[in-house]
């Protein structure tokens, strides 16, 4: 279940495809949380990403993202609608707002058209995911796409 995490897939994503309780999940994605951050160690900090963890690009940076990914080798499009920035933890930290949208699957480059259609214009946090070999391609935050 935590590739299924490390993909990017949303909570009900996993749960209609595992067949297993939200609670459950919620419980494991916890446990992934933790187990991958080493800023966990601070008191009552959340299991977000930092906004300075992730790069800002422009629309053509994502678009050259796209255009690059490798022909024939499957990629999972991942996307969630970038909410803003919140200050928390003990340090006030600017942590990242998402709320994940889901992704899909693709099997060479593509085009900011399959996410706009999916989705719909605003800002969004886009990640691409390999599986040979299996991890992060990369991820990046992007604001008013239209």
């Amino acid at each position: 279940m935590f590739e299924r995490f490390e993909q990017r897939q949303s909570h009900a994503e996993i749960v209609i495809g595992l067949r297993l309780e939200p609670e459950l999940v919620a419980q494991l994605f916890e446990q992934y949380c933790r187990g991958l951050t080493e800023r966990q160690l601070r008191k009552r900090e959340p299991n977000l990403p930092l906004v300075d963890d992730i790069p800002h690009v422009h629309r053509s940076e994502l678009e050259r993202r796209l255009a690059a990914l490798p022909s024939g080798e499957v990629t999972r499009i991942s996307v969630g609608r970038w909410r803003g920035a919140f200050p928390a933890g003990e340090d006030q930290l600017d942590y990242a707002w998402i709320t994940e949208l889901g992704g899909f699957v693709v099997a060479g480059p593509c085009t900011l058209d399959e996410i706009t259609r999916r989705y719909g214009g605003g800002s969004y946090r886009v990640s691409a995911y390999g599986f040979e070999p299996a991890g992060i391609r990369w991820e990046v935050l992007l604001e008013d796409l239209a």
